[in-house]
Parts: C-alpha cells; structure tokens; sequence
C-alpha cells in the first residue's frame, strides 16, 4: 500500500513594514528549517506566503488594490496556520471599494487577523516589546503616533475579547518564539493527519480445559496447542519425512546426510513428534496437493512417520538402518 501523499499546510505570513526582518525571518524559518525537519519533511508540505515575497508569483494588478491582489492569490482564511507580527505600525487603510471614504480596517494585517480567527483557523499575532525610533521628519512624528495609538488599541482589543498574543523583544526572540510554536501546530496537525489508528485485531490464543503438564507420557497430537519450542527440529523432521515420500534414486540416496532424533527424556522425542509433526505433516499434505496428485506420496511418508511415533526414539534419514550398536556409537 502506497505512502498517502504529504498534505499541505499554508502558513500566511502578515505585517506592516516596520517588521521587514521579522518577516524574512519567520519565511527562512519555515522555508529552510521546518520544511526539512524529519518529523514533518514526509508528512507535511509547508508553503510559506508573504505579499512582498520577491519570489513570490502574485500578480498585483492596476485595477487593483495591494491587498485585493493578496486576496485573489489566498486569503488568509484560506491558510492552515496565520502569523500576524506588529510592533509601531498598523499598516494602510483598506476602504471599501465602492466607497473610498468608508474605511473597512485600519489595515490590511487587521483584515487578514480578523478573516482568519472568523475562519476559525490557527492564528499567532506577535507584539514587539520596546519603544520604536521616532522619524527625523517632524511632520511624520504625527503619523507615526497616529500608527503607534491604533496598534496598543488594536491589541487592547484583541485582549479584550479573549484573544491570546505573543511578547517578543528582538527578532532572535521572535525567532525563538515563532520556532517553539509552529512546532507545537505542525505536530498537531501531522497528527491529525495520519488519521485515527488501525486496531489490529488478533485471534483469541487457545484455551486448554485440564492439565497441560502431561508427566512421562508423550504429547499427542490433539495437544499440539501446548506444545511450545522446537520449531526448527519439527520442520526439519517433516521435512524429511515428506522427502522420504518421494521415489528414490541411488544418487539422492548417496547424498542423504545420516542422523539421529536425541534427547535426554523419550517423551520430549516423541511428544515432538506426536504434537508437532503429525499435524504439521497434515497440514502440509493438504497445502501441497489438494486436488491428491501427490496422495501416494504422502500417504507414503506419513506411514513412515506412524513408525516414528511408535518408536519414538530414534529415526534414522537415508536409505539403510542402523543397528543397535550404532545407534549407540552415534548417540554418544
């Protein structure tokens, strides 16, 4: 199953001038440090959007507004994440288009805060600490008041009506800041992306009714259940026994290794082969040939594996037998 593909998350970047290197850095942030962090890289497909972006592919048109161009390429609305830095300036008036005189918001980071939070989406709106440098030009100190006054209203606002900001006090700061916090909503979102997780549901293990220690005695087959252990043993001695079915020729006789079942007890040699191998050679048989093209065969090896059982001692691989003494000489 193919890896889904990484969702897009927009993060729309919104300022005033006044904050110009803020607002780079938050773009190389995103850009060239979460975008190759290996916790959201493959998960997560970050598009950084400022206005004056000087890569930036937005058209401003004439007949247009500044900001009515910013809308048409993405509203902030439409953004998974807004970052909102101010610090002395408020920005330009956006007017209502039909009507120059009606001032619509003080500004456009105000109408890109306010569609945003109406939207319902994740926004961050960071207040420089500190006091800006007054303009040289005496007749732009007014302005510049005018500006400073409507951004402590606009916070006190924002304050007002519940809404959380963020303090910083120079642009290593914010950087610091914005880092800690785009982290925070990108793993959130990542998470929320991969879905909820799949339960794996499991076959209940086999319930015994009675002892499951058998004392001396073998193992038989019905209790295969609780017989643990040995795998590579009981596939080998399958393996053979199935192997033994088949017609032999005087080379694969040559070639058959010679070898014997051992154990310290006779019921861990034969318990194998009573609980491991006859089912598992069952098993193999009907796996192996289910229309019965290969029946003689196994019926072959499983009236050699019946003799196992029984003397569940020893079982010697080849084509001859081994006397007593030898038996005995290769046990040892």
């Amino acid at each position: 199953m193919s890896e889904p593909p990484p969702k897009l998350v927009r993060i729309f970047i919104s300022s005033p001038s006044d904050v110009a290197e803020e607002r780079k850095a938050a773009a190389e942030l995103i850009e060239q440090e979460l975008a190759k962090r290996a916790a959201f890289r493959d998960r997560l497909k970050l598009d950084p959007f400022r206005y004056n972006d000087p890569h930036s592919d937005t058209p401003f048109l004439a007949d247009l507004s500044a900001q009515a161009s910013v809308d048409q390429r993405l509203r902030s609305g439409d953004a998974e994440i807004v970052v909102a830095i101010l610090w002395a300036r408020m920005g330009t008036p956006v007017r209502d288009p039909s009507d120059p005189a009606k001032i619509l918001y003080q500004s456009g980071t105000e109408q890109e805060i306010e569609e945003a939070l109406q939207a319902g989406k994740e926004v961050l709106v960071y207040f420089r600490r500190g006091a800006a440098v007054l303009p040289d030009d005496d007749e732009r100190i007014g302005e510049f008041l005018e500006q400073r006054r409507q951004v402590r209203a606009f916070r006190a606002r924002l304050e007002d009506s519940g809404r959380g900001v963020n303090d910083y006090q120079d642009v290593a700061d914010f950087r610091r800041k914005l880092e800690q916090h785009l982290d925070q909503l990108l793993t959130r979102i990542r998470d929320a992306s991969l879905g909820p997780v799949r339960q794996v549901t499991t076959a209940p293990e086999p319930t015994w009714a009675g002892d499951p220690y058998p004392g001396l005695r073998s193992f038989e087959p019905e209790e295969a259940p609780i017989f643990f252990g040995r795998s590579d043993e009981t596939a080998e001695l399958v393996r053979w026994v199935v192997e033994e079915g088949r017609p032999w020729s005087a080379s694969r006789a040559a070639a058959s290794p010679h070898w014997l079942r051992r154990g310290w007890d006779r019921s861990s040699r034969s318990g194998r082969a009573r609980s491991c191998g006859s089912p598992t050679l069952a098993a193999t048989r009907s796996a192996r040939s289910p229309s019965g093209s290969n029946r003689c065969c196994f019926h072959h090896a499983e009236r050699r594996f019946e003799a196992i059982r029984r003397r569940g001692s020893w079982s010697p691989v080849g084509s001859r037998r081994f006397s007593p003494r030898s038996r005995q000489a290769a046990a040892c």
